[in-house]
């Protein structure tokens, strides 16, 4: 190769990782932007409680990283869902059984979900049995709702701008 097309050749290589490299950064830090809490802080406090502190995202909304039946899955905190709603394609993964349909109220009007049971539902130390849930045809999201059938097994609060996660044992 002469050596004007060898130096030309480098530089093409240089611009397509400085690219890639720039992309996976931005990404990265997207996802850590939209969901601060990819890895909660927790503790066990001196009354021996498990304790998760969430920080918000820029929208304000407390999104982590969790487990449902030991499968990751990403949380929307929503102390407005009764109960935890698992979107379709997610239940389908993790191996939910789709129990009796029922009719739900929602922002977006009335539909059909269906009532099942997870075995384990787990925020950074914070771990839950037998939680109640519905499972969502209709929602093609990848974020689980945590609502009110895990969250009122917590005690929760809201202090400096976090929210705090507590379990009693």
């Amino acid at each position: 190769m002469p050596k004007s097309s060898n130096s030309k050749f480098f530089v093409y290589i240089f611009w397509i990782l400085l690219f890639v490299v720039g992309y996976y950064g931005f990404n990265t830090f997207i996802q850590n932007r939209n969901n601060p809490n990819q890895a909660p802080q927790t503790e066990i406090n001196q009354r021996g409680q498990h304790v998760v502190y969430l920080q918000a995202n820029p929208s304000h909304s407390y999104i982590v990283n969790g487990y449902i039946n030991q499968y990751p899955v990403t949380f929307l905190v929503d102390t407005g869902a009764s109960s935890v709603v698992v979107p379709h394609a997610i239940a389908q993964k993790i191996g939910l059984s789709k129990g009796q349909a029922y009719e739900a109220y929602t922002a977006n009007g009335v539909i059909t979900v269906y009532d099942t049971t997870i075995d384990n539902l787990s925020i950074g130390n914070i771990s839950l049995s037998n939680v109640r849930a519905s499972i969502n045809p209709a929602e093609e999201g990848k974020q689980v709702l945590l609502g009110m059938s895990a969250l009122k097994k917590l005690e929760f609060q809201y202090k400096n701008n976090r929210l705090i996660l507590i379990q009693n044992k």
